[in-house]
């Protein structure tokens, strides 16, 4: 762990790596940390609000924590994109 608290240093320093945030973001997932992981798939959501399988991420870590409201507002703004419908 303390390789992803490095990693974290780095993404506090330069919230700009976004392939970084991703991938400490998806160890978090892995390891059972939705909080964690739900953070840093925010900062990225800061950066690319449109990045529907983030969206979508976030959508299922919030209910993961118990934010119903975070998840009902992720799963509108995927609903209201209309390339999801046929």
């Amino acid at each position: 762990f303390q390789a992803i608290e490095a990693y974290e240093e780095s993404i506090r320093r330069n919230p700009e790596q976004l392939d970084l945030i991703l991938t400490i973001a998806d160890l978090h997932e892995k390891n059972r940390k939705p909080k964690e992981a739900l953070r840093l798939t925010k900062l990225f959501l800061e950066k690319k609000p449109n990045a529907k399988y983030r969206l979508f991420m976030a959508a299922i870590l919030s209910r993961q924590i118990g934010d119903e409201l975070g998840y009902e507002d992720y799963i509108k703004t995927l609903e209201s994109d209309t390339s999801f419908r046929e």
